[in-house]
């Protein structure tokens, strides 16, 4: 039997410390909007990831728009319903400054599904290849692949698998650089996200 995959957001009321574990902790009368109830007390236990973020230099802030084109646009996303599928710049979810970039998508079938954010200013990472790239990334459990795009050489593709997508909140997701194949100048150039299973809204 399939069941619909159901969430629960919410934000902590004060800054939690990395390294340390907590418990969420959901009552059996717990219920969703159509009263259907939890059933049965529940206790989550999660630690947040301790890992320390070093500064760099910032390739974009989501402040605005800018080169971000609606995925629908991209010429590569496929199997995606366009009124709902779209990448704007939000106020409500943010780790810094004011604003964010929200990549929404709704797959219409089972599979096959991909939703490309393509970034025609295509930022340049440069030719190393002992450092890192990444971006904060809010998961949304749906276990679809996360990838980043780059050009070198010119237009010649280099794709990396960043991760699955099997968890929710913040995330910084980076890269090394020496997993960017290909020589010279690399210029990040898109998102994309890879349905994987019955995934659909998000």
């Amino acid at each position: 039997t399939a069941y619909a995959l159901g969430q629960i957001t919410f934000d902590p009321k004060n800054p939690l410390i990395p390294g340390e574990s907590y418990n969420i902790n959901l009552k059996k009368n717990l219920a969703d909007t159509e009263g259907l109830k939890l059933g049965v007390d529940t206790t989550i236990t999660f630690t947040v990831d301790s890992e320390v973020y070093q500064s760099g230099t910032v390739l974009d802030e989501f402040e605005a728009i800018g080169g971000w084109w609606d995925p629908n646009n991209s010429g590569s996303t496929v199997g995606t319903d366009p009124t709902t599928t779209t990448f704007t710049i939000v106020t409500n979810r943010k780790v810094n400054g004011t604003n964010s970039g929200k990549l929404s998508y709704t797959f219409t079938e089972n599979s096959g599904g991909v939703c490309r954010a393509h970034n025609s200013t295509k930022p340049n990472i440069g030719s190393s290849t002992t450092s890192k790239v990444g971006m904060w990334v809010y998961g949304d459990l749906s276990y679809n692949t996360l990838e980043y795009w780059f050009y070198y050489s010119s237009s010649s593709n280099a794709i990396v698998k960043v991760d699955t997508l099997n968890w929710t909140g913040w995330k910084l997701k980076y890269i090394n650089t020496s997993d960017i194949t290909g020589t010279g100048d690399k210029l990040f150039h898109s998102i994309w996200n890879i349905q994987v299973g019955k995934s659909k809204n998000r």
